[in-house]
């Protein structure tokens, strides 16, 4: 086995193709290097991707806060049938002006209120639950 990945190593690194960063389908075979029959189809290389400028690494942090928030929202819809809207936190976060430490304190805020509301629904659960079990006992 470590024979083999030497051998692809020494192609790889000796080899005298040079790379044109396109594929041509030279007579129904695709290759790398220049045609010498009848040429066909080429795929160019796509252009890199330019790095993220610092609106868009913003932008990402703040998606994945927010994220955390929506999550949350979602369990609690699950287990919990709450009914409770994170777009305007998703909406404000999404603006420019707003820095990442005033999107968590949004976010912060929100789940506060989402776990109060969790809070209440366990609390209703426990005491239909517990009603249950009274009715049981005058049965």
């Amino acid at each position: 086995m470590r024979v083999f990945f030497l051998q692809l190593l020494a192609l790889l690194l000796y080899s005298s193709s040079p790379v044109l960063g396109e594929l041509i389908e030279c007579d129904g075979v695709w290759i790398d290097k220049p045609c010498n029959g009848s040429a066909g189809q080429v795929l160019e290389q796509l252009p890199k991707k330019t790095p993220p400028t610092a609106e868009q690494r913003l932008l990402e942090s703040k998606k994945q806060v927010v994220q955390e928030l929506v999550n949350a929202n979602y369990d609690a819809r699950g287990k919990y049938r709450i009914d409770f809207s994170t777009r305007a936190v998703e909406t404000e976060c999404r603006r420019p002006e707003i820095s990442l430490s005033e999107c968590r304190t949004l976010v912060d805020t929100a789940h506060t209120k989402l776990l109060t509301h969790i809070k209440s629904a366990q609390a209703e659960i426990e005491a239909t639950r517990e009603n249950k079990i009274a009715q049981n006992d005058y049965e």
